[in-house]
């Protein structure tokens, strides 16, 4: 799926056990990078807004938690030939 810096959609489960749906792959260039399900809503004026459904307590653990879910996708990639 490609759709402007959209590669993909996909599900993360978690070791705790957490499933997180609707995860979005990104790419621009050479950075690529996971994004969490946010909900879409258009304002009075037309422009479109997006409010995360998710959100970390801290900076740090939400850096462990990008870092860890583009290793699991990396990998994912590098089992199919595609990365």
């Amino acid at each position: 799926m490609t759709q402007g810096s959209l590669r993909g959609v996909l599900t993360l489960v978690l070791p705790n056990g957490l499933i997180i749906h609707n995860c979005q792959l990104l790419e621009v260039g050479t950075r690529r990078w996971v994004g969490l399900p946010a909900l879409r809503f258009q304002m009075a004026d037309g422009s479109v807004q997006y409010r995360p459904m998710l959100e970390f307590k801290t900076q740090r653990a939400h850096r462990k938690f990008r870092q860890a879910a583009q290793d699991a996708v990396d990998h994912f990639l590098r089992l199919r030939g595609e990365l």
